[in-house]
């Protein structure tokens, strides 16, 4: 099993179309861990809009063959009261030369965001966020869309996201890889006969194969007879 990790370097604001949009002001600040955050001003019983985060740092197409195995994302949000909770958590995949959701929404529309910075881990398998397991999607586009929704009846909320990170899993494809085994071990076997009482002896010598698996060059028996 291999891991790619790695942090957004695009971050965006994509407007919903919403007479009061939730804009998220300065996106950048998702890209990186340091207390500076992308907020939105959500209006009571409504969405923001939605803050894209593509071209992620490290995460780049392994060689073709590999299999992704799991997709990891990280979102360290806060709130600044309670009553807010993830809209949409979306990954986005590259289609006509653009970062288009795709996909399952895995968003958890039950668990309200904190007042304080927590990470809020979303791990799932390819056919559970609904998209392909074939390596060719980690390109620049590939990437998470992200949306806060404010369910207090009367009062705005601030939607805060500090950080986003994404991880990759996959099983690194070993086809036409070849193990080689070699040996160098010598064996003796001696076999003493005694005469003694005997008028013929008929003796009847036979090869042992020996329990090796792999490339037995090298490999000697000897048998040695003493009479």
């Amino acid at each position: 099993m291999a891991t790619l990790t790695g942090s957004p370097q695009t971050t965006a604001n994509e407007d919903r179309g919403f007479t009061n949009d939730a804009v998220w002001s300065t996106p950048n600040n998702a890209q990186s861990t340091d207390n500076n955050r992308a907020i939105a001003d959500v209006d009571n019983d409504d969405p923001s809009d939605y803050l894209n985060c593509t071209n992620f740092t490290n995460i780049t197409s392994p060689p073709a063959g590999n299999v992704i195995q799991r997709i990891i994302v990280r979102i360290e949000r806060q709130s600044e009261s309670t009553n807010c909770e993830d809209e949409t958590v979306q990954l986005m995949i590259e289609s006509a030369g653009s970062p288009v959701r795709t996909g399952n929404n895995m968003a958890d529309t039950v668990t309200e965001w904190p007042t304080s910075d927590t990470i809020a881990t979303y791990s799932f398998t390819p056919a559970q966020w609904g998209v392909s397991n074939a390596t060719s999607i980690l390109d620049s586009n590939f990437g998470v869309s992200i949306a806060a929704n404010n369910n207090h009846a009367s009062q705005n909320r601030e939607a805060r996201i500090d950080h986003v990170e994404i991880e990759v899993e996959f099983v690194i494809d070993e086809t036409g890889v070849t193990d080689t085994i070699t040996s160098s071990t010598t064996s003796t076997h001696d076999l003493s006969l005694s005469e003694t009482g005997l008028s013929q002896t008929a003796v009847s010598l036979h090869s042992v194969d020996d329990l090796f698996s792999g490339d037995d060059t090298g490999l000697t028996q000897t048998i040695s007879l003493s009479l």
